[in-house]
């Protein structure tokens, strides 16, 4: 199972980066594109610092990043980098509760994507009419 979920958050933080760029060199003209990039890219990065630091804590028996944190960043758009953070730092794989919410926002950031595409493309086919 971690086999294609790491191919699929490897493959949106490569999209991540074609979509700055594409927008950066005006190839995307659409200024959502290019921010959801920056999003995905910023909050993958922060996510897996954080879950890192999370994980240094808990072995510490110190004070934790409070789980909605995490989320937030996840829903946000850093759920590739809690994905390798994850894998990486052997950290809330098992937690169910946890486990459920992440894979909710998965599932929303897909459905989102499917969405625009979906959108995209039938108001492009409008316009030409």
């Amino acid at each position: 199972m971690n086999d294609w979920l790491y191919r699929i958050s490897l493959a949106w933080l490569i999209a991540a980066v074609i979509l700055v760029l594409g927008y950066w060199t005006q190839w995307i003209p659409f200024w959502q594109a290019g921010l959801y990039g920056v999003s995905v890219l910023a909050c993958s990065l922060v996510s897996f610092l954080l879950n890192g630091y999370d994980k240094l804590q808990a072995r510490r028996e110190k004070r934790r990043i409070p789980e909605k944190w995490l989320h937030g960043l996840e829903l946000l758009g850093g759920w590739p980098g809690a994905h390798f953070a994850q894998q990486f730092f052997r950290h809330k794989t098992e937690k169910a509760a946890y486990r459920r919410v992440y894979w909710t926002i998965i599932i929303l950031h897909i459905s989102l994507l499917l969405a625009a595409f979906y959108y995209s493309f039938t108001l492009s086919g409008l316009q030409e009419d």
